[in-house]
């Protein structure tokens, strides 16, 4: 449902516009004016928790897959640091939110194959690059 329509929705019977009552009025127009904002603000919402979900996404701690494997084995649920958190091999989430830095998980060699946490390690690393400036293109062409 479009913002203007949840507006619309929650007013009283009352007062909601009538759809046989002509051309847009003053109200049809702050209606969908405000609708339109709160889409955009929807949309602004999911970019910015999506943005926060890097830190979270494809985590052993986090996955639901890796409890039930950990439950069924009889082996204790797992903490933060704990070996089993490095070894997690799955990666679903977090390349998707890489890609906004322009990086990939490393798969070739095999030998080099990265694991969820060392490529959550290596994009904190390329964030801290890019927020201090020293990771952009300007700044490796000055060095």
């Amino acid at each position: 449902m479009r913002g203007a329509e949840r507006l619309v929705s929650l007013l009283p019977s009352v007062w909601r516009p009538q759809p046989d009552a002509g051309g847009p009025d003053f109200f049809d127009l702050l209606m969908a004016t405000a609708g339109r904002a709160l889409d955009d603000a929807g949309i602004d919402a999911g970019d910015i928790l999506t943005a926060h979900w890097s830190g979270f996404a494809d985590s052993a701690l986090t996955s639901a897959a890796v409890a039930r494997g950990r439950a069924a084995a009889r082996e204790p649920v797992l903490k933060p640091g704990d070996a089993g958190v490095a070894a997690h091999p799955y990666l679903d989430d977090l390349p998707r939110l890489a890609a906004l830095l322009g990086a990939v998980p490393w798969d070739e060699p095999l030998a080099a194959r990265e694991r969820v946490e060392e490529f959550r390690t290596r994009l904190r690393r390329l964030a801290a690059l890019a927020v201090r400036g020293a990771g952009t293109a300007e700044a490796l062409r000055r060095a």
